[in-house]
């Protein structure tokens, strides 16, 4: 079996491709995703660096001049207690650990202390982080990428828990959808490893048009644990910026230059499993169990009312168009971007 050793690589440095180092002196950041305009507007000097550092870890490009209205707006603010939630609301646990309160219009979470309200009337999302936590926080990085999930839902961008690469010669993308720790980013790696190109490790947007569903990146960087690092044999140089506390930060670029790419059209969907036998194999799926597997990876495709229906249908479209198979990784794909490729692309839908 060929074994596949990474070279040493420079933590963050992907950050370098698009930055968001300086708000402007009202402390709003703006930026452009597939055709919206986002605002968020910071209003305390803490807020802004942590939402700086996040969005500068994001494929998404700065606006300097926002047109007047913007699709929607985030206001951020920390340090201070929020307002009572309502009463009477509807209430129900979230997969972050948070409480989730809604009447099927507004809707308010909490997490951890902080609260999250939305008024699809208003197309404004309103956060208190409660607490000054460590940039490295993953509470921190949940409070405001649920807030950001609430506005992009409402834009009709429909975020998945799943990487996706590109087959070489092809233009379709190759979705790998999974809870964390089912493989993703070794994949991923692995399939890059073999030349393929790749849009994310772990988040991608589904946008319906006319021609099919669209895929586009959210990280830039890839976001691994000591456990996959070791595994890949993947040797990293000092970070330069503080990386999340539970994953390290990893340039693909340092790795694979160009070849990480913005967007292309869904063409097949495998959901790996890591097993402890030594050979892999694949398994097809109907389309209607693939969409049981894309709403257990998407609750709020169900839980957030104004937009499950437009949600749902960009599933359906999604399982019943492309083709999906279920991968069973065994230790034989471990350090060996051939096999990978070649067992992978068994299930690959070109055109």
């Amino acid at each position: 079996m060929s074994t596949t050793t990474f070279p040493a690589v420079d933590i963050q440095s992907a950050s370098r491709q698009r930055t968001f180092t300086a708000l402007n002196s009202t402390g709003k950041l703006n930026f452009e995703l597939a055709g919206h305009v986002f605002l968020i507007d910071c209003l305390d000097d803490w807020s802004a660096s942590a939402v700086s550092r996040l969005v500068n870890s994001w494929l998404v490009d700065p606006v300097s001049s926002v047109r007047s209205a913007p699709d929607y707006i985030i206001r951020v603010r920390s340090g201070v207690s929020p307002p009572p939630v309502p009463v009477g609301l509807e209430q129900f646990e979230i997969s972050d650990g948070g409480i989730c309160y809604s009447d099927g219009q507004v809707t308010y979470v909490i997490l951890d202390g902080s609260l999250i309200a939305v008024d699809p009337a208003s197309c404004e999302v309103e956060v208190w982080i409660e607490s000054h936590y460590e940039w490295s926080s993953r509470v921190l990085s949940q409070i405001l990428s649920q807030a950001l999930g609430f506005a992009w839902r409402r834009c009709r961008l429909f975020l998945l828990h799943s990487a996706g690469v590109v087959m070489p010669g092809q233009d379709k993308t190759l979705l790998i959808a999974g809870e964390s720790g089912s493989g993703k980013s070794t994949l991923t790696l692995q399939l890059a490893a073999a030349g393929w190109n790749f849009l994310s490790d772990d988040s991608i947007f589904l946008i319906a048009r006319p021609q099919g569903i669209e895929t586009r990146g959210l990280r830039q960087c890839f976001a691994l644990t000591s456990h996959t690092m070791a595994a890949l044999q993947l040797e990293t140089s000092p970070p330069s910026a503080p990386s999340i506390a539970w994953k390290r930060r990893i340039s693909p670029d340092e790795l694979f230059p160009n070849r990480q790419v913005k967007s292309a059209f869904a063409g097949s969907i495998v959901f790996p499993v890591v097993v402890h036998e030594r050979e892999s194999w694949i398994l097809p799926l109907e389309p209607s169990e693939t969409m049981q597997r894309l709403m257990r990876l998407s609750p709020w495709a169900c839980y957030d009312k104004p937009t499950a229906t437009a949600n749902l249908k960009v599933f359906e479209s999604l399982a019943r168009d492309v083709t999906a198979y279920e991968l069973f990784a065994g230790k034989d794909l471990l350090g060996n971007p051939e096999l990978t490729a070649s067992i992978v692309s068994r299930g690959y839908r070109s055109r």
